[in-house]
């Protein structure tokens, strides 16, 4: 009883000792630059993962099928990928597209680096850290023939203003493609464990929300000649609350 009585006692230090370490702003610092570099090391790992799985290699094929044509209805342009990551997107994109990143996180640019020597095909006009929700000052009007959101918008602080500032950096008649995971349907097992989740997971994995409706936000936006359906990835079974996935494009308007 005495061991087990000891051993309840150092716990009881231990997590007094974490708490207050963790109370000071440069432990804080240093555990928050250190959940970045994990980010993109994890983050760029599964992305390799599934790079590798053939029905996701077919799904974003066709996702992407149409980029080299709208580049050259729109009159040419930079693609713009949000919160790049490791940009495992490159190969299926059109030969000679200039690529323009952004992300908030400057840990990725090694993996980014990595996708770029093996996808010669893309070149890197800008890589730019910032927050999609206002590319003021980085990106300018009308400048680009497509944008990319990959497992972005469930992200943001506000998804409407990240939207504005897609529609507005779009050339008009350019296109918005998106991968998004979505919230389940309501009165679900998921749907239950993604709510008990959402706040820890949001915390440990940079805002990733798993309960948005990001479908129903996109579809009332405005943008036109919307070709959207909901998939669901085949990813590993433990993220089975991130399955349920919206996929399109949708084009801004010419007017």
């Amino acid at each position: 009883m005495s061991l087990v009585y000891s051993l309840l006692i150092w716990f009881f230090i231990l997590a007094l000792t974490i708490y207050f370490l963790f109370k000071l702003a440069f432990v804080q610092s240093i555990a928050k630059s250190l959940l970045k570099k994990f980010l993109a090391w994890d983050t760029s790992r599964l992305a390799k993962n599934k790079a590798q799985q053939k029905d996701i290699q077919k799904m974003n094929q066709e996702l992407f099928s149409s980029m080299e044509e709208v580049i050259e209805q729109v009159g040419g342009g930079p693609v713009l990928e949000l919160g790049a990551g490791s940009c495992a997107n490159l190969e299926h994109y059109p030969k000679g597209v200039r690529l323009m990143t952004i992300d908030l996180n400057e840990n990725f640019k090694s993996y980014l680096n990595e996708s770029l020597e093996k996808n010669k095909h893309v070149t890197l006009e800008k890589y730019l850290i910032g927050n999609v929700e206002d590319m003021s000052g980085l990106i300018a009007d009308n400048s680009c023939s497509c944008v990319v959101s990959s497992l972005l918008l469930c992200c943001v602080q506000d998804q409407t203003k990240a939207l504005n500032e897609i529609m507005r950096v779009l050339k008009p008649g350019g296109r918005f493609y998106f991968k998004e995971h979505i919230a389940a349907e309501r009165g679900t097992w998921t749907r239950y464990a993604q709510e008990t989740m959402n706040d820890t997971w949001a915390a440990l994995r940079s805002n990733c929300n798993v309960t948005r409706n990001t479908d129903k936000v996109i579809g009332s936006f405005g943008f036109k000649g919307l070709t959207a359906s909901i998939v669901y990835r085949p990813i590993p079974k433990m993220y089975f609350f991130a399955k349920k996935t919206y996929l399109g494009y949708a084009d801004k308007p010419l007017t």
